[in-house]
């Protein structure tokens, strides 16, 4: 506390004790003036104003001086605290006077530097003391030689831009304990590029409800296991040159894989949307040099929840022994193109972004960031290889959709927990079907990218098949138990390199670390056998793989060392990790030495027994371990005094100790007990201390195995995502397309696979687009009809059977034949946003520019009623002028699918021309002789080619509640309109009823101007009124 605080803090209690005299003093003076009788105004217990508020300054101004001599806090760092300890031990928390510093009292550092999570450090410490040997005895080498190279190691700020940094700092940096220049393998991935200035978007993706990671499992069909609640994050780095040449990087927790994109030349912002609906990531990463329209696109199209502008050039750790960058750079070469000199600053961004996240040692939720965030390879990824889908396309054809979950509230803001699930979409009809959190996310990626290389096509639709075949069948029944017991063994490693063996609070044994690996070695075992059995799969691409992956000889060398070393009973029973018997020797003698400590009691209460007075034997019942205290004699309570009836009166070793009370006994500790501590006290800890040193072991080496198990897990996700691809395939009745290299679509009774799922009876319908010089195969299809009669469902399902042909799964049709297709554009229904300051025409107009200037001959383009956000003439101009360019590019004309009410655009023979445009309308079947009005237009749902002028949108009022007289009165002015009749004039004219009206009112004026009301003579007033009642009555009487 300094001189100030202590002055304030001084000042503010004699102000309070002026003011609690002052409040005694009124007291007293009142209750004076009250004994001696004089007349008062009624009393009152508030204190006068003056005293109140100097009470209440005082206790401000104590306050005050008390925070201001507050010692400061300082964060609790646990992992560079723990580095410390590795360095310097307990001394390294010690004052000049040799006492512990006061923010660090009370944490136990033996107990901390034992602990699971440390298991690297112990290991890396005897790497290092074995090196540290190894050095001294060579020839030549000296502590000083050493130093100098230490510091040779040391890192400087690296060239800002896209270029590779020239040096890295000292793995003993990053890494306290691997300074050891030859043990590095599992570092030579890291890059040293270099980081740029950027502005950083935290931005959620939209179609996930918080982030959704493609690599993110979404599972909302139970409750979630804590072995899969490991934070996922996807953080990308994109930037765009000045000549529109842009580059992308991106590095996902769930493999730890940085990847690496080509530089795109020439390219626009749909590029760079590409990039975001592919990747979905969590974080962005945007360079500061970056145009403003490019960063203010992304903005909009990720809806960033913040924009944190981070300027510094930071050395990035790279390889853990000094090189040159010439060797860095051949050896990079081998995994990354290093021409791309945007993507690979883009990685140096991405890798600058790991260093600061991995510096921070735990995140929140209390997991090793440095664990997390640790790149384990460098590859290299095409987007030319993947078909372009737009945002809004994915969104109107559902192909994926999330909606708020509505156990959302229940669970409270837990980031573990997303608050989204996956509504109704194509993807949603695949969700549930895969079983392992990895196979979730490999699927969800696959429907994110639907790829162009047929081959990769045919080879899924082909392992489709395979597994579908009859005699599969119950082999395929068989696989998914299997499935569902395989854990994402990615979470279970990072697990098991923080020293969580355990899961939460709640939950059995079954579902820790150990037990997880353990299933998995036997489950995916189990798995390889099963799929090596299936028939027709011996030529089968990923059954290959996963033979290669699903490694016997790692696989089952884990399983057994973990069988062998755990003992999962007693674990059960203890809740904590046990040993096997027959594992150590010295463990087994310890732990027979603790199971027999029922009869050494009995014999330590008997020597007690006999050396005590015969009349106090009868008052001491037991003896008693407990292995936080050690040995206690237990004695009955004396009721009177508290004590026990015998506290060791008329022994040598004089009186005992008592130390607590409790369940109606005495605990006391004497000479004899504490003998006992010394030498078999310290058992039960000492069983503990083996079996976490053995436990440890075995940890170490099951991480030896960790690229076996890191790959079997994930191709345990990928077959897992194949076959609910086939499951759903089964399930729904779909069928295997034929990919061709020609830009045709001919599909044969498709059906929409989310539409057929919502009505009783769904009417397939055919579609065929080709090139021109294909005989009835047009290259446009203009739909037009009355509506509710299914326009917009056929052009999306065509859009939807397309796409899912991509992705290499069959599709809702008996039959269909899909060319290539490098993208699909939609001018479908945009969607409403407050936030966009933009009408919906506008929106319209964006997504028709985008499809004139992303659009090649492999395109299929969907337009559902544009133009009819505007006037319709001016609507109808712009549809007919589209269509009309378009399809003047003959050969080169998009595959093109639209639907439209604008009739006139076909009259007067605008588009006849065109060879490759055909017009088709939805059936209907009319009765206008039927009663009801629902009865009078059947939709029949069917397409049929040629042009139909009906819209019957009052019939589709009706349907859907409209008043009749409204539909009524709708119908006369459309039929007014059809013969062009003049709307003004017809609507002024007069109805039969109103005419009929009129006539009667003419009737009563003519005859009431004919009386003559004037005085009539002999009549008084009375007779007068009377007789003008009578004669205005006769005149509105409708006889008259």
């Amino acid at each position: 506390m300094t001189w100030i605080s202590k002055t304030v803090t001084v000042t503010g209690l004699v102000l309070l004790a002026h003011a609690c005299y002052s409040a005694q003093e009124h007291s007293v003076i009142s209750s004076t003036v009250v004994h001696q009788g004089q007349p008062q105004p009624l009393a009152t217990h508030s204190l006068p104003i003056d005293i109140s508020i100097e009470a209440l300054v005082a206790t401000l101004v104590v306050v005050l001086g008390l925070v201001m001599g507050t010692p400061k806090l300082r964060p609790i760092k646990w992992h560079e605290w723990a580095g410390k300890i590795e360095r310097e031990g307990e001394a390294g928390f010690r004052t000049g006077g040799g006492e512990v510093e006061k923010d660090y009292r009370g944490n136990p550092f033996s107990v901390l530097e034992t602990r699971p999570g440390f298991i690297d450090i112990r290991k890396q410490r005897r790497e290092f003391t074995s090196w540290v040997k190894a050095e001294e005895n060579t020839p030549g080498s000296s502590r000083r030689g050493r130093r100098r190279e230490g510091r040779s190691w040391s890192g400087h700020n690296s060239d800002r831009g896209n270029s590779i940094g020239s040096s890295s700092r000292s793995g003993s940096t990053r890494q306290r304990a691997r300074p050891r220049p030859t043990d590095s393998s599992r570092y030579e991935k890291e890059s040293s590029l270099g980081a740029s200035s950027s502005i950083r978007h935290s931005a959620p993706s939209r179609n996930q409800a918080q982030y959704t990671d493609p690599s993110i499992p979404n599972d909302h069909a139970g409750v979630r296991n804590s072995s899969d609640l490991i934070q996922h994050e996807v953080v990308m780095a994109i930037d765009l040159k000045e000549n529109s040449t842009i580059g992308c990087a991106y590095f996902s927790t769930t493999d730890g894989i940085l990847h690496v994109s080509e530089d795109i030349a020439t390219a626009s912002l749909d590029i760079a949307e590409q990039f975001v609906v592919h990747i979905q990531p969590t974080s962005l990463l945007v360079s500061a040099r970056a145009p403003a329209s490019f960063r203010d696109h992304l903005e909009k199209i990720t809806t960033p929840a913040g924009v944190e502008e981070d300027t510094n050039g930071e050395s990035i750790p790279g390889l853990s022994r000094p090189e040159s960058q010439a060797f860095r750079q051949l050896r990079y070469g081998g995994c990354i193109n290093m021409n791309n000199q945007i993507s690979l600053g883009c990685a140096g961004a991405l890798l600058g972004d790991i260093l600061r996240r991995r510096s921070v040692g735990f995140l929140p939720d209390g997991q090793v960031a440095g664990a997390l965030f640790r790149v384990a390879a460098i590859r290299m990824f095409y987007l030319t290889t993947y078909m372009y889908v737009s945002t809004d396309a994915l969104l109107s054809l559902q192909i994926l959709q999330t909606e708020l979950h509505p156990n959302s509230q229940a669970w409270g803001p837990d980031a573990n927990k997303s608050s989204s699930k996956e509504s109704l979409s194509v993807y949603g009809l695949f969700h549930h079907l895969a079983c392992t959190p990895q196979g979730r996310a490999k699927l969800r990626q696959i429907f994110l990218r639907p790829m162009l290389d047929i081959k990769t096509i045919s080879e899924r639709q082909r392992t489709i098949s395979v597994l579908l075949q009859t005699d599969n069948a119950d082999k395929i029944a068989q696989l998914t138990p299997i499935l569902r017991k395989i854990r994402n063994m990615h979470t279970t490693i990072a697990q098991l390199r923080k020293g969580i063996e355990f899961p939460s609070s709640g939950q059995s044994f079954d579902r820790g670390v150990w037990a997880t690996i353990q299933k998995f070695t036997a489950q995916a075992l189990t798995l390889r056998g099963i799929v090596a059995s299936l028939n027709g799969g011996s030529d089968i691409v990923i059954f290959q793989k996963l033979m290669e992956s699903l490694e016997p000889a790692s696989l089952v060398v884990v399983g057994d060392m973990i069988n062998k070393t755990i003992d999962f009973e007693q674990s059960k029973a203890r809740h904590r990790s046990s040993v096997r018997t027959g594992v150590d020797s010295q463990l087994d003698q310890l732990k027979r030495r603790y199971d027999g400590m029922d009869s050494f009691l009995t014999e330590v209460v008997n020597h007690i027994n006999r050396e005590l007075p015969e009349w106090a034997r009868k008052y001491v019942r037991s003896c008693i371990f407990l292995p936080q205290i050690g040995f206690l004699t237990v004695v009955e309570p004396n009721p009177v005094t508290g004590n026990g009836h015998y506290e060791g009166e008329g022994t040598a070793v004089g009186a005992w100790e008592k130390l607590f009370t409790a369940d109606g006994a005495v605990c006391y500790k004497n000479s004899y007990m504490r003998e006992l501590d010394d030498e078999y006290g310290d058992m039960y800890c000492q069983i503990g201390d083996r079996e976490v040193e053995i436990i440890h072991g075995l940890a170490d080496k099951v991480l030896e195995h960790e690229e076996p198990l890191l790959s079997s897990s994930d191709m345990c996700g990928e077959f897992d995502a194949i076959l609910a691809l086939a499951l759903g395939a089964e399930k729904y009745n779909w069928r295997a397309p034929h990919m061709v290299e020609a830009s045709v679509i001919h599909i044969e009774e498709g059906r929409h696979p989310l539409q057929e799922l919502a009505v009783p009876a769904f009417v397939p319908n055919s579609c065929h687009l080709g090139s021109n010089q294909e005989e009835g195969s047009p290259r446009a299809l203009i739909l037009t009809g009355p509506n509710h009669s299914g326009k917009s469902v056929y052009l999306k399902q065509t859009a939807i059977i397309v796409y899912l042909a991509h992705i290499g799964s069959f599709v809702p049709a008996n039959q269909a034949t899909i060319g290539l297709t490098e993208s699909i554009l939609t001018c479908i229904s945009p969607r409403e946003s407050m936030s966009g300051g933009e009408s919906a025409f506008a929106r319209d107009m964006k997504q028709v520019a985008l499809s004139t200037k992303s659009s090649t001959p492999r395109s299929l383009i969907l337009i559902d009623e544009f133009g009819k956000g505007t006037n319709g003439d001016d609507g109808a101009g712009l549809l007919a002028a589209l269509l009309d360019y378009y399809l003047s590019l003959g050969a080169h004309c998009p595959r093109l699918l639209a639907a439209t009410h604008f009739h006139e655009i076909f009259e007067n023979g605008y588009l006849e021309h065109h060879n490759g445009l055909r017009l088709a309308h939805m059936n209907v079947r009319l009765d206008w002789d039927a009663s009801l009005v629902d009865d009078q237009v059947t939709y029949l749902f069917s397409l049929e080619y040629g042009h139909s002028t009906s819209s019957f949108g009052g019939r589709c009022a009706a349907l859907n509640g409209v008043p009749s007289a409204v539909v009524e009165r709708a119908e006369n002015i459309s039929k007014l309109l059809a013969r062009n009749e003049d709307l003004s004039a017809v609507c002024a004219r007069l109805s039969q009823a109103e005419e009929e009206k009129l006539e009667k009112a003419e009737m009563a004026a003519r005859l009431f101007l004919c009386q003559n009301f004037g005085d009539q003579d002999g009549v008084d007033g009375e007779g007068l009124e009377g007789s003008i009642k009578e004669t205005l009555e006769a005149i509105l009487s409708p006889n008259t």
